[in-house]
């Protein structure tokens, strides 16, 4: 006997996070129909001045502008928002459980048959998603795409090549969620059903919902409502779901555990190291390490975990992350890895976009960048991001942020000072004396002479570290110095 869609879901209410709720009196309706109709009458003359224009020779109308400015509009206003929509094409038992299992989101569950295409019901039927299996009978997850507005992220399920970007991309939105094994315990049913309604609201981001998308109830869930009372509530809440699910699910060592945690773990890690001050210091390292708990054996796990400790002021903490990341780098074989990374670690230092987590991204792209780099080239590419750091506008007034990022270029390639010293009476004539190795000598010859940090007065206590620059850390004096004096130890947290 077919499963009806009311076995799968019998009640559905509202969801106000994702906008105003589709209404569901006649007369509200017949006005929204109204509208719409308004707007598409706008947009079909747009495209035919477009046409006309393009074989006249001329500019008579832009219809991708003017569909853009139509899309913006319905946006801001408020339009309702449907539900969130799911097609299942299975008939497995992990796909029944999916319904009854705790979420953020009241989602519409429809049971449809296995000979629509996934096209026709992502489109002309309007699902957010198709849950259903894959070739090899693992389950699958394919999202909606608008034509021209593809996903940032292909397949949570498989890592990304190592990159900058990817590391801290800020966008998360995927096309699919593929997964080896099936969700056999509740919290692997209930961590699966994070992941779906997370990727059911990043796909109804503004950067993948077109007119079509926000007539039909799809408007954008990230844009920000209300002023900064609402801003962004459905997406943020999926996200703080997915991420308080993995750092609760148990977890038995099972193949099937493991891959699934490890996607969760990818998009929580990503989410923790760029996530704005809303997510205090606390959350953000908990969902750091449960993400880097739950794939251990993936280096840009590691990376993430390192940004957000060097964030949270645990720079001991940090420099481990680093240091295990390296290890696993040079352990395998054949590492996927994207270059260039240094202009993009060169684009972070050259300004500071006042969020706490900037610091600690840049220290993870410095080693990312130092730790795929080959031998020959490492010296000089870390001679370079010393004399880069010593310029860069993000450490402008913030020594101590400084000196953090010269140990960690010196944690990969630690510098070689040779010169030539003054001959003692008693030395011979022509010997020549070399100062030791800079890895024998202390760390703080790495610091740059040009801007040497002065002592700070006894009896002042230490304000406690800063975020962004305007409350950025005691500035070195302009008084003339005839010594350079020891570099300032970098203040941790009270």
């Amino acid at each position: 006997m077919p499963t009806t869609p009311q076995a799968l879901r019998p009640v559905l209410g509202p969801d106000a996070t994702l906008g105003e709720p589709w209404p569901r009196s006649p007369l509200r309706q017949c006005s929204l129909w109204l509208a719409k109709s308004s707007v598409r009458t706008l947009s079909l003359a747009a495209h035919a001045l477009d046409r006309l224009g393009n074989a006249a020779g001329v500019v008579l109308c832009d219809a991708n502008a003017s569909d853009d400015l139509l899309a913006d509009w319905v946006a801001s206003s408020q339009w309702p928002a449907k539900p969130l929509r799911v097609a299942v094409t299975t008939r497995g038992a992990w796909a029944r459980r999916l319904p009854e299992a705790d979420g953020c989101f009241n989602v519409e569950w429809v049971q449809v048959g296995t000979l629509e295409r996934h096209l026709d019901l992502l489109g002309k039927r309007g699902f957010d998603a198709v849950v259903g299996t894959s070739a090899d009978g693992s389950p699958e997850v394919i999202l909606r795409e608008s034509p021209g507005r593809d996903a940032a992220w292909f397949d949570w399920g498989t890592p990304r090549p190592l990159s900058y970007p990817a590391l801290f991309s800020p966008r998360l939105d995927c096309a699919r969620i593929s997964c080896p094994g099936e969700p056999r315990t509740e919290d692997q049913t209930r961590l699966f059903r994070a992941l779906i309604e997370a990727a059911c609201v990043l796909a109804r981001s503004e950067a993948r919902t077109n007119l079509t998308d926000r007539l039909a109830g799809r408007v954008p869930a990230d844009r920000r409502r209300d002023g900064d009372v609402a801003r962004d509530r459905a997406a943020w809440n999926a996200m703080w779901r997915l991420a308080e699910v993995l750092d609760a699910s148990s977890g038995s060592g099972d193949h099937s555990i493991s891959s699934l945690n490890a996607a969760a773990g990818r998009i929580v890690g990503s989410w923790a190291a760029t996530a704005d001050d809303r997510l205090e210091d606390d959350r953000r390292r908990r969902f750091a390490e449960a993400a880097a708990r739950n794939a251990p054996s993936e280096a840009e796990s590691w990376f993430r975990l390192a940004a957000v400790r060097f964030a949270t002021l645990d720079d001991i903490g940090g420099f481990e992350a680093l240091t295990h990341a390296r290890d696993l780098i040079r352990a395998s074989s054949n590492p996927a890895i994207n270059a260039d990374q240094q202009i993009f670690v060169i684009a972070e230092l050259s300004a500071d976009d006042g969020q706490c987590t900037t610091l600690g991204r840049v220290a993870a792209g410095v080693g990312l960048l130092l730790a795929t780099l080959p031998n020959d080239k490492l010296r000089y590419i870390a001679d370079d991001l010393r004399d880069d750091l010593r310029y860069s506008g993000l450490l402008v007034g913030r020594d101590q942020d400084h000196r953090l990022m010269l140990e960690v270029v010196n944690l990969f390639s630690a510098p070689v000072l040779s010169f030539v010293a003054p001959q003692p009476e008693t030395a011979q004539p022509g010997a020549e004396v070399t100062a030791p190795r800079a890895d024998a000598a202390p760390l703080a010859q790495a610091q740059s002479p040009q801007e040497p940090a002065q002592p700070e007065p006894v009896g002042v206590t230490k304000p406690k570290r800063q975020r962004t620059r305007a409350k950025s850390r005691t500035k070195s004096s302009s008084k003339p110095r005839t010594a350079a004096p020891a570099p300032k130890p970098r203040r941790k947290a009270a």
